[in-house]
Formats: structure tokens, sequence, C-alpha cells
């Protein structure tokens, strides 16, 4: 089984389960994060980051989708308040490589699924096609379905 997680106040789907699952499916991998072009909350975590050819660099823990398993196994490690920063939480998952190939773990760089707002509204515009409206990255020409109003 599959599991999404997205913000509950900013997030708008744009597209149903099955383009969404189709498209997780695709990308061969067993956690998506969204991407994003900022290292946040700690910068200075930035370099240790993958490099990336084509995309965003950066996790944003605002939209990720797995397995279940995965996702719980994931989960399952925090040891932190309430208040803590989720985001950093899932960051250090991430730049610890033997987690990332562990869980098959990657980020959406390039908005398959996973549109991040802050910082690329120039990268979007809505494409009308009869009767619905889609938001379209230009930069990767992508339809992505999952569209997160962050920032």
């Amino acid at each position: 089984h599959q599991n999404l997680s997205v913000c509950s106040y900013d997030v708008i789907f744009a597209s149903g389960p099955d383009e969404l699952l189709s498209k997780f499916s695709r990308l061969g991998h067993r956690v998506l994060f969204s991407a994003e072009g900022f290292c946040w909350p700690d910068h200075r975590l930035a370099s240790k980051y993958p490099q990336v050819h084509s995309g965003k660099r950066y996790l944003n823990s605002g939209g990720f989708m797995g397995f279940a398993s995965d996702l719980s196994a994931i989960v399952q490690q925090w040891k932190y308040k309430d208040d803590d920063d989720d985001q950093l939480f899932y960051t250090r998952i991430y730049l610890d490589q033997n987690q990332r190939t562990k869980f098959n773990m990657t980020l959406d760089h390039r908005s398959r699924i996973f549109q991040n707002l802050n910082g690329a509204i120039d990268e979007v515009v809505l494409k009308f096609e009869r009767a619905k409206v889609r938001l379209r990255n230009v930069a990767y020409d992508t339809l992505p379905v999952v569209i997160h109003g962050n920032g």
C-alpha cells in the first residue's frame, strides 16, 4: 500500500489518485519527497545534499508519499517533541546515504507529482483545456498533481 502526506492547509490536488499513483509507480522509488530551491530550516546542510543535474535540490516535507511500511519505519525514528521541525527530521534521514538507500528514497526534483510554489512562481503557468485547468511547470514541462502554496 502507498500513503500520501501533505500539508493540510495550503495544498490543492490538481488531479485524482489514478494519475498520482501512476506517476509514483513510474518513478521507481519507494519514498518520494517534494523538492524546492531553498535549503530550509538549516541552510548549513545545503552542501550535504546530493548534486542534482536538473531540478530542485532540497527536501520539502510539505508533500511526500511512499509505501506504508517504509513511511512507518521512517516515522518511528521520531524522537523529538511534537513541536520540533518535521522538515529537519526528514532532511536528516534523507541526507543519511544508508537510509536513503535502505528506503529507496528520492526527491521530486522536476515537480512530476509535487509542485512547491515558494520561489517557483515564475516556473508555472495555468494551462486551460476545454472544461479543465491544470498548473504546468514550464521549467520542467510537467503537470504536477499536488500544488503546495508554501512560503
